[in-house]
């Protein structure tokens, strides 16, 4: 029996190398997995030019595979969500996600403006019964190779208790099926372990957690520890995670631009650099933000995914295979079950604060 493809709805505009960055990602995924169906929104022509340029240099692309839609207007970096909800129909990142709520699509991606993305997509998309505010999760690598799911990482900056422990359950769903972990761990991002430690909402998002047996919870984690697989969903507000995850993307960024300086600064240095240029090869390949793009939007009705807006077409490609995952696994289902068993004692918790 035949499988159906997954409709893929895609943002062909956003970004900051859009539509190149975009085109060259979907080329790049179908090289891989053909059991897919694209719906391209954006600049018709910008977007055929960008797919003349691929079958140029002797790529594979066939034409059933992708849809081109025109869409006039491009929702840009600056657009506050509130705009672009307004006055956004018939640009490309609207139209692309509302083709996911009109069940044309099963999933959305976007490398475009993340509050407009996530205000759009709230919009048309939903949120999933009982939970307050969707989240915006990533995932950030360890010193052993393995990752970490954050969330939420810019979304909410001012969370309730509530909210962090639906990030919890959220968090967990999600991390089971993007790393594959049966039973993942789960800790609050604060200042320190102890358990006096921290604002009243994580303290109380601490004490409701502890309490819920069905989960790995495992306390607190401070900064220095996300990285050293402690954990492997890390929960946290948006104004803290989108910090955390920025900080760590610059001091990857450092490190390596410091490390070059280095090696070039002296002949021995060079030879050490020809020697070991494998070694570090394999660590650039476990730090490359952009091996772990893809930002789920998780607590909406549909899965939406977010690019990183500086995505080349490799990157944007992990993106797609992000929201092709959470498709195949039925991810969204999941969460409801979860919410579903744990909304008494969620209300509970709700009414006692």
């Amino acid at each position: 029996m035949a499988i159906c493809p997954v409709k893929i709805s895609l943002d062909a505009m956003g970004g900051d190398s859009a539509p190149e960055s975009v085109i060259g990602g979907m080329v790049e995924y179908l090289s891989r997995d053909e059991n897919v169906f694209f719906d391209i929104y954006g600049d018709s022509d910008r977007i055929a030019g960008c797919l003349e340029k691929y079958k140029l240099e002797k790529y594979k692309i066939d034409a059933e595979l992708y849809r081109i839609h025109h869409t006039s207007k491009i929702i840009s970096a600056a657009q506050k969500p509130s705009h672009a909800l307004r006055y956004g129909k018939d640009s490309s990142m609207f139209e692309a996600v509302n083709s996911v709520a009109i069940g044309l699509s099963d999933v959305v991606v976007s490398a475009g403006n993340t509050g407009a993305y996530m205000a759009i997509s709230k919009f048309l998309l939903k949120t999933v019964d009982n939970i307050e505010r969707p989240a915006l999760t990533a995932l950030v690598p360890n010193r052993y190779g393995g990752q970490a799911l954050m969330l939420d990482l810019g979304a909410n900056i001012d969370c309730s208790f509530r909210n962090l422990v639906e990030f919890a359950i959220m968090g967990r769903s999600a991390a089971k099926v993007i790393i594959g972990l049966e039973n993942p761990r789960v800790a609050i991002l604060n200042v320190g372990t102890e358990v006096t430690k921290g604002t009243d909402h994580i303290k109380k998002a601490y004490e409701v957690l502890s309490a819920d047996n069905t989960i790995n919870f495992i306390g607190y984690i401070e900064g220095i520890n996300i990285s050293n697989n402690v954990a492997d969903v890390i929960v946290t507000d948006g104004f803290s995670g989108n910090i955390a995850l920025k900080c760590m993307e610059g001091a990857i960024m450092l490190t390596l631009k410091l490390y070059e300086q280095a090696v070039k600064s002296s002949l021995l240095g060079k030879i050490s650099y020809i020697i070991g240029k494998g070694a570090l090869k394999k660590l650039k390949n476990v730090i490359d933000p952009g091996k772990l793009n893809g930002a789920s939007l998780v607590g909406l009705q549909r899965i939406a995914v977010k690019s990183h807006g500086s995505a080349n077409a490799s990157s944007f490609a992990s993106a797609i295979s992000v929201a092709v995952k959470l498709h195949k696994a039925n991810f969204i289902e999941d969460i409801i079950g979860s919410l579903s068993s744990r909304l008494p004692e969620i209300e509970k918790w709700t009414k006692e604060a």
